[in-house]
């Protein structure tokens, strides 16, 4: 258990102890009040809201607190640990709520998965229409479509000739 100022901390002591497991996995951040209010964290910036975990801190915040922090390639999310804990969120995730209603949460790395490929794969695109544009431009010759009933993406078939579609 790591002591900061004479105090332990057992519950962020946790993830800095096994951090190993955190670091290579992705931190997202979903801003304060302020950041929704004036729309400054929007599905468009997903660059720069999301990144790999590169380490996990607690350290000295004054002479009488400590101050956790996660540390990502592009950016970190933390606060000190009067004001911030562990919040409700979705399933492997772990969700964070700190100053101003600051939101944020990590994921544990999954087998050497890369950031690219979690972008690409469970990060929402800002549109439907961006989504389809980049699978278009990706697959010269095929053209793809949402299909409204079921949600799937699928490939539009050309109707050869004399043949209804």
């Amino acid at each position: 258990m790591i002591t900061v100022n004479g105090k332990e901390y057992p519950m962020w002591s946790q993830f800095v102890e096994n951090k190993e497991k955190w670091i290579g996995g992705s931190l997202e951040d979903f801003g304060d009040s302020m950041d929704r209010a004036f729309g400054m964290l929007d599905d468009e910036r997903l660059e720069e809201v999301l990144t790999e975990i590169v380490d996990i801190e607690l350290k000295s915040n004054g002479t009488d607190s400590a101050m956790f922090n996660v540390v990502g390639k592009n950016f970190t999310c933390g606060f000190d640990v009067e004001v911030g804990g562990v919040t409700a969120g979705e399933d492997g995730w772990i969700t964070f709520s700190g100053y101003g209603g600051h939101k944020w949460r990590i994921k544990e790395r999954k087998n050497e998965k890369d950031l690219n490929d979690f972008i690409e794969k469970e990060a929402k695109p800002s549109s439907v229409e961006d989504l389809l544009d980049t699978i278009n431009d990706d697959n010269k010759g095929g053209l793809f479509f949402l299909d409204a009933d079921t949600g799937d993406i699928k490939e539009y078939e050309v109707p050869k000739e004399g043949e209804e579609k």
